[in-house]
């Protein structure tokens, strides 16, 4: 628990390290670049993790592979899409309904047709429309490398 001694109205943000450095979000001009700007942290961005399979599980050709992981942002995830290969499109998951600011568990049924390795993605949408960016952001995607032998 916490107490407020003491509250400070200010027509800037303070000049401290939260609010200068760790609690922003950079900005990024059309090409995915960052412009140097940087935004504050606001609501919940949309975001994802994949659980399992593991980073550099070793899978195996023609069998299927459940795909899951944790999603959530403010207002809820309305959708999730896997991809299974940086080429490959992207296919919808399945995805619990939104409960509060709970994680949504989402899964998705993988046959890799092929050996070799590959870099399985999940990609966070919120009910407004945005999605989890690629790169350069907290909340970018992270791949996760598997082998298929």
């Amino acid at each position: 628990m916490k107490w407020l001694t003491r509250l400070t109205l200010a027509d800037a943000r303070a000049a401290g390290p939260f609010t200068t450095r760790w609690y922003n979000d950079p900005v990024q001009n059309t090409a995915g670049q960052s412009t140097g700007a940087t935004v504050p942290v606001g609501p919940i961005a949309p975001e994802s993790v994949i659980v399992s399979p593991a980073p550099d599980q070793t899978l195996a050709i023609g069998v299927n592979a459940e795909i899951w992981g944790w999603a959530w942002a403010d207002g809820g995830v309305s959708a999730i899409d896997i991809g299974t290969d940086r080429n490959s499109g992207w296919t919808p998951a399945t995805i619990e309904p939104p409960a509060g600011r709970a994680w949504q568990r989402f899964a998705s049924t993988w046959s890799p047709g092929r050996s070799g390795k590959y870099e399985l993605r999940s990609r966070a949408r919120s009910p407004d429309g945005r999605y989890q960016p690629f790169s350069g952001a907290r909340n970018a995607i992270r791949p996760v490398p598997v082998i298929v032998v």
